[in-house]
C-alpha cells in the first residue's frame, strides 16, 4: 500500500514525560521504539504488545504498536490502535485518525473508481486491460473484496488460472469471510479441479449467507452431479430455478439430472424450457426424450384406464 507523505512521517512517543504505569512497561516501551528505529518490527511488536498486555489502558504503548502497524502496512490494525489510544485521550492517535480517515476515503474512491472501469473492460472482452487497473486498483487500496473477486472472474473463466483465481478469492474473503459470492465462486472453481472435499464447506456456507442466490445452489447442483448424488443435484437445481426460471443452462443440467434418476418427463419439461431459451445443446436431448415421454404418458393413461 502507497502512504500518503503526510502520514508516512509519523513519529513515536517515548513513555518518559507521558503517562506510563511502571518501569517494566516504560522498559517495554523504550525497548520497542528501539526495534523499530532499526526497522525491526517484528521484535518491537512483540515489545509493545508485552507492554499493552501488562498495561491495558496504556495509550503510548498502543499508539505506538499502531505506528509499526501502519509501517508494516497492516493498516486496519494501525486504525484499531490509533482510535484505541484517542479513546484514551491521546491527542496524537486522534490527528491520526482523522487523517488516517480522509486518507482512507481518497484510496477507496480512486479504487472503486478503477474497479467499474475494470468492469467495463471485461465486459468489453479485454481481460489484460481490466486485469492491469485491478492492480492499480489494489494498489490504491487492497482491502476491496470486489476488486480481487473480478480477478478471479478474469483469472478463471478468461485465462483458465484455477490457481491464481483462488489465490484472488482467498484474498477477498480474508477481508470479507461472508462475501457469499466468493464463496460460490470458489466453490465452483474446487468442484470442477475435483476438489470435493473444500468445494462443498464454501458451498454450504454461502447458501446459508445468502440462500436467495440462485447461483449458489446451481453451484450445489453441479457438485452433487459430480459426486453422483443425482437426487441431491435434481433438488439443488430445482431451487435455484425457483429463485430465477430464466437460467438455460441450469435447466439443461436439472433435465441431466433427472435423466439420471429416470425420470424422462421431468428430463423432458428441462431440456424442453432450456430449448426454448435458446440453449441449443437442450434441443437435442428433448427431441430425443419425446417420443419416450410420450410412450411414458400413454402407459400412465393405460393404467389409469386399467384401474378405471
Amino acid at each position: 500500500m502507497k502512504r500518503t507523505v503526510l502520514i508516512a512521517s509519523l513519529f513515536f512517543l517515548a513513555p518518559a514525560g507521558h503517562a506510563v504505569s511502571d518501569r517494566l512497561s516504560q522498559s517495554l516501551i523504550s525497548d520497542g521504539i528501539g526495534y523499530a528505529q532499526t526497522k525491526d518490527y517484528e521484535n518491537a511488536l512483540k515489545a509493545f504488545n508485552l507492554a499493552v498486555e501488562r498495561d491495558p489502558e496504556s495509550s503510548v504503548a498502543i499508539y505506538n504498536r499502531g505506528i509499526v502497524y501502519y509501517r508494516v502496512d497492516d493498516l486496519p490494525a494501525a486504525v484499531k490502535d490509533f482510535e484505541a489510544a484517542c479513546s484514551m485521550g491521546n491527542d496524537g492517535a486522534c490527528a491520526l485518525v482523522k487523517q488516517l480517515d480522509k486518507a482512507d476515503r481518497q484510496r477507496r474512491g480512486k479504487a472503486s473508481e478503477l474497479l467499474e472501469q475494470a468492469s467495463r473492460l471485461n465486459a468489453d472482452g479485454k481481460p489484460d486491460e481490466a486485469l492491469s487497473l485491478l492492480g492499480d486498483a489494489l494498489s490504491a487500496d487492497p482491502s476491496i473484496p470486489q476488486v480481487y473477486y473480478l480477478e478471479a472472474e478474469i483469472y478463471f473463466r478468461s485465462k483458465k488460472d484455477t490457481d491464481a483465481a483462488i489465490g484472488a478469492l482467498d484474498s477477498a474473503l480474508k477481508y470479507d469471510p461472508q462475501y457469499a459470492e466468493a464463496l460460490c465462486l470458489r466453490g465452483m472453481i474446487y468442484t470442477e479441479i475435483r476438489r470435493y472435499r473444500k468445494a462443498a464447506p464454501d458451498l454450504k456456507k454461502a447458501a446459508e449467507i445468502s440462500p436467495g442466490l440462485p447461483q449458489v445452489h446451481a453451484a450445489l447442483g453441479d457438485l452433487h452431479m459430480a459426486k453422483k448424488d443425482y437426487a441431491d443435484a435434481v433438488a439443488s437445481y430445482v431451487k435455484s430455478l425457483d429463485l430465477n426460471d430464466s437460467q438455460p443452462d441450469v435447466h439443461y443440467s436439472c433435465g441431466l439430472a433427472y435423466k439420471k434418476v429416470k425420470d424422462p418427463k421431468n428430463a423432458y419439461r428441462q431440456f424442453a424450457r432450456a430449448c426454448k431459451l435458446q440453449y441449443r445443446q437442450a434441443c437435442g436431448e428433448a427431441a430425443a426424450l419425446s417420443s419416450a415421454v410420450a410412450s411414458a404418458i400413454a402407459q400412465d393413461v393405460y393404467e389409469q384406464l386399467d384401474k378405471a
